[in-house]
């Protein structure tokens, strides 16, 4: 039984009856009513481990610099919750203390999730809360040659970069594919890609969103010449405008009928609506390390709304990639 443990608020607790001999090696502590109170940092992480023994030592003694930080952080409690819970078991499978821990043990650990079939949100998750405490915390394993797991299903309502390739690739009606490309590419709604007029492209790479959320939302560079060609040849105001009545755009339904019929064609048969793109344009860029505080302005949607939606990102890059071109 462990006769030393970490406290909610940054401290070492020592049971008072147990610990008596080893408490004169430590300076600035507390006594409560159980335990001493000890400071936690490095150097009496130090003593702790030089003077009591390994098995009488809590393993969430050695994640007090991930404690810390999630403290002080603005993620949602159940965030931190699983990020510190995730890494004790990381702890405890590999047997280590963190300043042991190597590349090898991350990855050893993810497939041991993986074969051990847990959801995709999970294998996530895990990556991401690994990720945090050894990258973003304590800066010393690098993480861009461990590869996020990919399980057979992607997060729930997105689709996996493997199956947007299929789609596109599989759409063969032009005007179509654009439409699929824009909604991906650019992470637009629904309602917003079919009132897309040729006023709202400028063609230094910007799409201008008039709604309820104005902003301007990058075109990948791998979709300008596309959409000039398009545009030359439209006569048509909107962008992705009505057969029936080129004056007006496509309806909602007709929209939803060309995503159902490009998923049919790649050969996918989950249950998803036009929303997936957008959905897997913000997935996509979180597995990319994209800032999620970019992400957000670029969808259009509020922090905290962002947060609970797509609740596990980290360690970002500043600029938007372009996900129609697959590697």
């Amino acid at each position: 039984m462990p006769i030393v443990f970490l406290s909610k608020n940054g401290y070492f607790l020592l049971d008072r009856k147990k610990g008596k001999k080893y408490i004169k090696n430590f300076y600035g502590y507390s006594t409560g009513e159980k335990f001493f109170y000890i400071k936690a940092n490095k150097i009496n992480l130090e003593k702790i481990q030089n003077y009591i023994n390994d098995r009488d030592i809590d393993k969430k003694c050695y994640l007090y610099e991930l404690q810390n930080r999630l403290n002080s952080s603005d993620f949602q409690p159940n965030t931190k919750k699983t990020y510190l819970s995730i890494n004790l078991t990381f702890l405890e499978t590999v047997n280590k203390t963190p300043d042991k821990v190597k590349k090898e043990d991350i990855e050893r650990f993810l497939s041991i999730l993986k074969r051990r079939g847990k959801s995709a949100s999970t294998l996530s998750v895990s990556y991401s809360a690994l990720k945090y405490f050894y990258f973003s915390v304590l800066g010393n394993i690098d993480f861009s040659n461990i590869k996020r797991p990919s399980p057979e299903i992607p997060i729930s309502g997105s689709l996996s970069r493997e199956e947007m390739k299929k789609i596109i690739h599989s759409t063969k009606n032009q005007k179509h594919r654009l439409l699929i490309e824009v909604a991906y590419g650019c992470g637009l709604k629904l309602h917003e890609v079919i009132k897309i007029t040729k006023n709202d492209i400028d063609f230094f790479s910007k799409i201008f969103i008039v709604g309820e959320n104005n902003r301007k939302v990058p075109i990948p560079p791998s979709l300008l010449k596309k959409l000039k060609k398009h545009i030359k040849k439209t006569k048509s105001e909107f962008l992705f405008y009505s057969e029936r009545n080129p004056e007006k755009h496509i309806t909602p339904r007709a929209a939803e009928d060309i995503f159902k019929n490009s998923l049919k064609k790649a050969g996918i048969k989950r249950n998803l609506s036009f929303k997936s793109l957008r959905d897997s344009f913000v997935v996509h860029l979180i597995d990319k390390n994209v800032s999620p505080e970019l992400i957000r302005k670029v969808i259009g949607i509020k922090k905290a709304q962002f947060k609970n939606k797509y609740g596990f990102y980290l360690n970002f890059i500043n600029h938007i990639p372009d996900l129609l071109i697959f590697e």
